[in-house]
């Protein structure tokens, strides 16, 4: 049972994979795996962009002010997706290598300390 389920899932996998992304099938592999609610990042259509479309401060815990202001500063001097691309394939081809990859380095400690602050940051409520 177990080995079905697996075998089932991997086989969806490489369908959206090799034939929904490769093929640009958005509305029909896509649309067959995905709720109507998933939205597919795809030509030029920026990570910020689909943050502000979502965002609601009045069901959200981040404020959109404070969102633009991060990825204001985020984009900022933002770089050729080129070099990504090439460093993707050299590390998706490598036989071994870091769990976490950031690339380029010169942003790794930058990472680090946006994942420290939101691991330690608490939440707190609105006072209304």
């Amino acid at each position: 049972m177990a080995d079905d389920t697996v075998t089932h899932n991997l086989e969806n996998m490489d369908e959206l994979d090799f034939t929904g992304w490769n093929r640009a099938d958005w509305e029909g592999v896509f649309a067959r795996h995905h709720t109507d609610d998933v939205l597919v990042e795809v030509h030029g259509q920026r990570m910020a962009d689909t943050t502000y479309k979502w965002q609601n401060d009045a069901v959200n815990f981040e404020r959109e002010a404070d969102i633009k202001a991060n990825f204001a500063r985020i984009m900022k001097g933002q770089l050729d997706p080129q070099d990504m691309i090439d460093k993707m394939v050299s590390v998706i081809g490598s036989d071994d290598g870091k769990y976490r990859n950031v690339w380029p380095p010169s942003i790794e400690d930058f990472v680090k300390q946006v994942q420290e602050a939101d691991w330690s940051r608490p939440v707190q409520s609105e006072e209304k």
